[in-house]
Formats: structure tokens, sequence, C-alpha cells
């Protein structure tokens, strides 16, 4: 998802998608028991050229589906039922998707407190884009005369940053990470660009060559699925060097776009780009990741000033 994001062809130098393909087990994705590996493999798959037709997808839906609860919800979980959200809507073209999405919306109804938001600002941004999903603003979500939006500006700080700055950096810019493109009513379906899905040559016959239509490349890697306190990750048996590519940043957020009640600055940006302390039990690959958000937002500094 981080290389989508920055506008970089998986499929480029190495293959980024094949690990999530190959833990694709027939059923779902990596862990049985678990339904957040699924729904964030999703993600990367409809970007790089997979699509309702393929079988993999439509199995892996079919999963997501017979996980959610009766509540309507995924592992009673805000966040998780505000992720399988915004994955799902992208394919709402399968059966009973449209309904699973209509119990989730009204999960989420129930979880909304009376400040406004979800119990932190890490699920009140998920949940936000979630919300955008519905094409609804955070004003469709009053609670107590406050709204999601109005949650997250009571806990943004005088440097512009989410979460009290006794809080560790981690933290913080975590937490401001998600809530700025969840204020801008962006989800991760908005965020991330597409590719195509690269086809093999037809075999000229006999037993060798690849099969017409079959995705090139096996190369593996680390994959990682994200909750938004936590992280499953699932190993492949090497990793890929990234060839050096060309880093566009799609869409551009223009000033005027910013939300009224949720300020982006400049000191807030400089903050979130300066990359924080790495502890040892943070997984090899979100420090990869975390680089790539601290340069995505320096670049957002000198583009929006």
């Amino acid at each position: 998802m981080a290389l989508l994001a920055l506008g970089v062809n998986p499929y480029d130098g190495a293959n980024y998608i094949q690990p999530i393909v190959d833990a694709f087990d027939g059923v779902q994705v990596g862990d049985a028991s678990l339904d957040n590996d699924d729904i964030f493999a999703l993600f990367p798959l409809l970007h790089a050229g997979y699509d309702t037709s393929d079988s993999l997808i439509q199995k892996t839906v079919a999963s997501i589906l017979s996980a959610q609860t009766e509540t309507g919800s995924w592992d009673g979980s805000v966040d998780m039922t505000a992720a399988a959200i915004q994955v799902l809507v992208l394919v709402d073209s399968l059966p009973e998707v449209s309904s699973a999405l209509a119990r989730a919306k009204e999960y989420l109804h129930t979880q909304q407190n009376s400040d406004g938001g979800f119990g932190n600002s890490f699920s009140t941004s998920w949940a936000l884009q979630a919300i955008a999903t519905f094409d609804e603003s955070a004003d469709d979500w009053t609670s107590g005369s406050l709204t999601p939006q109005d949650y997250l500006a009571g806990l943004q700080q005088n440097d512009g940053g989410i979460e009290p700055v006794s809080s560790s950096t981690q933290t913080r810019v975590w937490a401001t990470e998600y809530a700025i493109p969840a204020s801008l009513g962006e989800t991760w379906d908005a965020i991330l660009q597409s590719f195509p899905r690269p086809k093999a040559p037809e075999a000229s016959g006999g037993s060798g060559g690849s099969r017409a239509g079959e995705v090139l490349g096996a190369a593996t890697s680390t994959v990682a699925v994200a909750t938004s306190t936590s992280a499953t990750v699932i190993t492949a048996t090497s990793t890929p060097t990234l060839a050096p590519v060309a880093i566009s940043i799609a869409p551009a957020i223009a000033k005027s776009a910013m939300p009224e009640k949720f300020v982006v600055t400049p000191s807030l940006l400089t903050a979130i780009a300066a990359p924080p302390a790495r502890p040892a039990e943070v997984p090899r690959f979100w420090n990869r990741v975390r680089d790539i958000l601290s340069s995505f937002f320096s670049f957002f500094t000198n583009l929006l000033y």
C-alpha cells in the first residue's frame, strides 16, 4: 500500500504483489484465524490489476463476509470494521456485500460517543474514512452536538500534532498521519494509485513457459497487514531489492481542500517528516514504511508551502 500511495509500480524491478497472491490458500489470504490480512490484501490487489472477475478476489471477499459478526462489526472493532467498509465498497457488485456494508454502517453508529469520536484518535480517523466511502461527511455524524472532526480537533496540540505532547513521538506521528487523510475525506482507495497486472506471453508449445495471462515474476518479500494499533506480518522466503524508481505524489492536496476544524500547518508537516526513534520491537518492514511516509510528508511540506 505504501508503494501504491507513492505512485510506485509494484511490478517494477521486483514483484511485490506475488507474495500476497502466494499467501492465498484457495479460500483466504494468510492466517485463517485472522481477517485483517484478507482485508488489507484486497487494497493492493484491487489496485494492481485484479478485479471482481478474479476467483482470488471473489473468495477473499466471501471469507471477509463470513467473518462479520451479528453486530455488523469485524472483530468487535471500530478499526477493522472501518477498514472492511473501505475495501468492500470497492467490490459492492459481489453478492451480499451491500447488505454487509449496511450492517457495518449501523455498527459504527452504535460506537460513536457523545464527544463525537470513536474511543481514540486512531479509531476516529479510520471511522472518518469509512464515513467518506458512504459519500457522507463528518457533519452527517453528530453525537451530542459534536462530530468526529470536533473530536480530532480537541486532540490537536499547538504544534499541529494529534495526541498530547507527553505521548511518544511515534504515537503522535502515526496519529497525525491517520488524521490528515481522514479529515480531508480521503479514503485509502483515493490515496492509492492503480497499475495494470503484467501478462506473460503466450507459450509457444511444449511443457515449458508461462501460461497466457499468468502474472509475471515470482519474487517473494515480507508483507505487512496493519490495524491502527498493531501489525501482523506474513513472512515469505526472501526480501527483494527495490529497484530505483521515479516517485510522484497524487492526488496533490491543495490548501483550499484543508478542513476548517482540523488544521494542517507547516510545523505539523515538518514534525511528521522528522523520523521518530525506532524501537527494537517494531518490525523491520514498518521501519521501511515509516521512512517512506516520512519522505511523503516531507514532500508535502514543499508542495504546500
